[in-house]
């Protein structure tokens, strides 16, 4: 009896027709989640370069402490007792309130503007028991931030910054300006003035920060600042006699603030 042989044709022909069976390594459909968690685990932190953030912080002084100055200067012998008189001074400003506008050179470093409002700014005098209410003082500060990531949304800042102080004259002290240009009604006196400002001064300082937050950030700070200020200028003249005071005020506070970054 004769095996039939089967033709090669025929085999190929089967073998054709017979469904392949794949590897799940080898899979198009399996590998696709594969090659995507591999494209997420290289995926970097989102890039602010070139973004714009607003800040609102809202501080108080901690520590403070500095130097009152009253330089006096006369053509006449016995008006000044002494050509300058120093004294201790505490900053008595209960609040601060700052407004930040930054922009991100890069995700690790900000450049920008920061605005205070201290809007009661006052003083005491060493020895003294009372508050001096100077009026309201401004600062526009320029603003170099360094970032640090701390892991997920938490961030470390420090920032350094300086610019110009502006006193706008109110409270004691316009009082104080209003009694001085009164004395000189009715008086012999040629010359009565005194400069109700604003007087300008100078700032500068550092900053420590705690960010955390993804769009919306909480911030918590500890600024240090030096500043002097421009506090009075007076002039009196009365006949060949002639009297000028100029007060400024030089101190260093710490200041804890909180707020938000959007």
């Amino acid at each position: 009896m004769t095996t039939p042989v089967v033709p090669p044709a025929a085999v190929a022909t089967a073998a054709s027709l017979t469904p392949a069976t794949t590897s799940p390594a080898s899979s198009p459909v399996s590998a696709a989640p594969t090659d995507a968690a591999a494209s997420d685990q290289h995926a970097g932190p989102a890039s602010f370069q070139g973004k714009w953030v607003a800040g609102l912080r809202l501080g108080t002084p901690l520590l403070e402490g500095g130097d009152y100055e009253v330089d006096c200067s006369t053509n006449t012998v016995g008006v000044c007792a002494s050509s300058s008189a120093r004294h201790d001074l505490k900053d008595r400003s209960p609040l601060v309130v700052g407004i930040d506008g930054l922009w991100h050179a890069s995700n690790a470093m900000r450049l920008g503007l920061s605005y205070w409002l201290i809007p009661y700014s006052g003083m005491r005098l060493d020895g003294g028991n009372d508050t001096i209410h100077l009026g309201s003082s401004h600062r526009l500060l320029g603003v170099v931030e360094g970032l640090i990531a701390l892991g997920g949304t938490s961030k470390l800042a420090l920032r350094a910054q300086a610019g110009l102080g502006v006193l706008v004259v109110g409270g004691d002290l316009e009082d104080a300006n209003d009694a001085f240009d009164a004395s000189c009604q009715g008086s012999t006196a040629t010359l009565c003035e005194s400069d109700s400002g604003p007087h300008f001064g100078s700032s500068y300082g550092a900053q420590v920060g705690y960010l955390t937050g993804s769009r919306l950030r909480w911030r918590t700070d500890l600024a240090i600042e030096r500043f002097a200020q421009s506090i009075s200028t007076r002039r009196l003249q009365a006949g060949s006699n002639a009297l000028s005071l100029k007060e400024t005020a030089s101190a260093s506070r710490l200041i804890l603030s909180v707020g938000l970054e959007l």
